[in-house]
């Protein structure tokens, strides 16, 4: 039960940091200076979102290799 809440919560720790990647490099792209609130909301949502779907797709692939592990 421990091992899972400390596993979803750096799970949630890389979406911030990634969300926090993607903000800085959209802005970059953008040739935004000082991003707005609405547009640091946005970039923030959507690389949240990324990062979300990464660690998911982490965990699934983790899941699907020791399934893999267990049908030997």
């Amino acid at each position: 039960m421990i091992k899972e809440i400390i596993k979803y919560a750096l799970g949630l720790l890389i979406a911030l940091i990634l969300g926090y990647i993607i903000r800085i490099y959209m802005c970059q792209w953008f040739g935004i200076e000082e991003p707005t609130i609405i547009h640091s909301l946005f970039t923030g949502a959507s690389g949240f979102c990324v990062g979300v779907w990464v660690v998911m797709i982490k965990n699934y692939q983790i899941k699907k290799s020791d399934r893999a592990l267990y049908n030997k």
